[in-house]
């Protein structure tokens, strides 16, 4: 173990444990976003609701879910190929990128999730038409691969 390695392990295994804690944090934020619309939608006097639900399509559209989808099959790809090398410097910047990848892909759909169930709170049509706008905008930004992008540079 002259060479870091046990403290490398060491490394990994807070990072993945980090990463794997955040997930569920984000959840319970969700979760805890959810019942505070509710109580809020339980006191309008009327509420307005969509006729049909958003579904991914609308919300996000096929050509950004499949740069997003692209974009971190090619980040994945290529931390894939890094592991194969025999440097073992590259191959512990591939599994912390994997890690990390791993991550923000859960992190996407779970923040997706979240945008495209959770009903609407809402008293009237404008304010129905401003939280569309409003899950339209965040589904597109969320799942604008930029944390991939900021990794790579």
């Amino acid at each position: 173990m002259v060479d870091g390695s046990g403290n490398r392990r060491w490394l990994l295994l807070v990072l993945t444990a980090l990463v794997a804690g955040l997930v569920p944090a984000q959840s319970l934020l969700d979760r805890w976003v959810r019942r505070v619309d509710r109580r809020a939608g339980a006191r309008l006097p009327r509420r307005a609701a969509h006729p049909v639900r958003l579904g991914w399509h609308t919300v996000l559209g096929r050509p950004r879910a499949a740069f997003a989808a692209t974009t971190f099959a090619g980040a994945a790809a290529l931390a894939i190929g890094a592991l194969t090398l025999h440097n073992s410097t590259a191959r512990y910047a591939a599994v912390i990128l994997l890690i990390g990848l791993c991550g923000l892909a859960v992190g996407v759909v779970v923040q997706l999730r979240h945008i495209l169930t959770h009903p609407v709170v809402a008293d009237d049509e404008i304010s129905l038409t401003t939280d569309v706008i409003m899950r339209v905008e965040d589904a597109r930004i969320g799942a604008v691969p930029t944390a991939v992008w900021s990794v790579w540079s």
